[in-house]
């Protein structure tokens, strides 16, 4: 709900820096997460290949972040480094923190259902929001703001609008939606439902997984 609700805030009136730190709840969330696995745990895990891939990366991407931007041949702003850094190192911290974690195997099913939850409602909403959302009403949302003036992610398509949001076809005048969701993005919406789908996958079949697989993979399909 992350995205659909800063957009709300936008229009709703917060913005600029206020919005900046109410945007910043999940990576103050995965701060508190990481800091009570290091503490429950009490010592680090022995590093594996994949944790030394993921010190490698984010060796790099301190290290893109720290050269001037004129070494680079670029023009970013400080703000907009500080967004790239906090993008880039996001998946790093939620690596680290599944792998700090000791559940047993019924918190791991917990995960796994509230995973699969999440996908069908997500699923769900976007396809309702492709047939009974029309685009305009998205286009005097917050959405635009919220991506053009909060984030500086100018879009000129839909008028202000992410263009991903729909496949091209040819036809300017009926265009075809691709499922947004409250990610508001086709591909952010992909990802959480491939990884439901291989859960689904992995479960034994029964009524309910395969019902859950087809709500998945429906909305995989919409995002085209």
């Amino acid at each position: 709900m992350h995205n659909l609700a800063m957009a709300l805030l936008w229009q709703a009136g917060l913005r600029g820096t206020s919005l900046d730190v109410a945007a910043a709840w999940k990576e103050a969330l995965l701060l508190v997460g990481l800091g009570a696995a290091v503490a429950a745990t009490g010592s680090l895990p022995g590093l594996l290949w994949a944790d030394r891939l993921a010190v490698a990366f984010t060796v790099m991407v301190l290290l893109a972040w720290l050269v001037p931007q004129s070494w680079l041949g670029g023009e970013a702003t400080q703000r907009g480094e500080l967004y790239a850094l906090r993008h880039h190192l996001l998946p790093v911290g939620a690596y680290a923190l599944g792998r700090l974690l000791t559940l047993e195997t019924a918190w791991w099913r917990r995960v796994g259902l509230t995973v699969v939850g999440v996908a069908c409602a997500v699923s769900l909403w976007g396809l309702v929001d492709v047939y009974a959302v029309p685009l305009q009403s998205w286009r005097d949302s917050g959405v635009p703001g919220w991506f053009g003036e909060q984030l500086g992610l100018v879009y000129d398509c839909l008028s202000g609008l992410p263009e991903n949001w729909i496949l091209n076809t040819g036809d300017e005048e009926h265009p075809v939606r691709r499922l947004v969701s409250t990610l508001l993005s086709p591909l952010a919406s992909a990802y959480l439902l491939v990884v439901a789908l291989l859960l689904l996958a992995a479960a034994r079949p029964r009524p309910l997984t395969v019902a859950a697989g087809g709500v998945a993979f429906a909305g995989l399909l919409w995002t085209h």
